[in-house]
């Protein structure tokens, strides 16, 4: 066994002898070839031995699942929950506004409206401004009826409470003007009436949930994300 053995090193040191030398002399292989890391590794071989790599490649495949991520059930029902709150809020002040001024507004500061956390997860709002004759001039502010959706609060100073509102990314992109087909009485409001929409995403399946509410008090949920196909 131990003549075999020398047989074998000897014909391995032979063959690594009549090997043509690099320019630079060197006989000796480098340790990242060794450990699988230099110029002879593969791609996927370097890949794996590279942390910064494997983060990126983690976050990639985070990002593809996030991608398809719907809302739980749970989830669900909780930014509907939020959804019914903010126009039960909502029709509140359009209530009071009415009963000082004989009239509606489209714009929420005036009516006393305001999100009820930093972080808004959906767009409320009128897709059309009513312009009325003459304007309240309350001390804390002048009617301003293009102040007519979620988008007047984005970027304003901090309130007294330290806030700053600022939207969900899956929010950032939703125009009401996109869904006025949804709307039954203009969305806007008058001396009469008035009309409010909702647009909720529902995580980042691309769906949303349509919802609405009128002088009248009527909720509805015009549009349900979580049955489109």
């Amino acid at each position: 066994m131990i003549v075999v053995i020398l047989v074998f090193a000897l014909f391995y040191f032979f063959q690594r002898s009549a090997q043509p030398l690099p320019e630079d002399g060197s006989t000796q292989t480098s340790a990242q070839e060794v450990i699988g890391v230099g110029p002879m590794a593969s791609k996927s071989e370097q890949a794996a031995s590279n942390p910064a790599e494997i983060s990126r490649v983690k976050r990639l495949d985070e990002d593809q699942q996030l991608k398809k991520q719907t809302l739980t059930d749970e989830q669900l029902r909780e930014r509907r929950s939020e959804a019914k709150m903010a126009l039960a809020s909502f029709y509140s002040g359009q209530k009071a506004f009415h009963a000082e001024y004989k009239r509606y507004s489209t714009d929420l500061k005036a009516i006393g409206w305001r999100p009820n956390e930093p972080l808004i997860k959906y767009k409320i709002g009128f897709v059309a401004a009513f312009r009325p004759s003459s304007y309240s001039d309350s001390e804390e502010f002048r009617e301003d009826p293009t102040r007519l959706d979620t988008d007047s609060y984005i970027n304003d100073a901090a309130n007294e409470l330290g806030e700053v509102f600022k939207y969900d990314e899956r929010v950032e992109s939703v125009r009401l003007s996109d869904y006025e087909t949804y709307c039954k009485k203009g969305c806007t409001a008058d001396e009469t009436g008035f009309e409010i929409l909702v647009v909720m995403p529902l995580g980042n399946s691309g769906r949303v949930d349509v919802w609405s509410i009128n002088d009248q008090k009527e909720i509805r949920l015009i549009s349900d994300g979580a049955e489109a196909n």
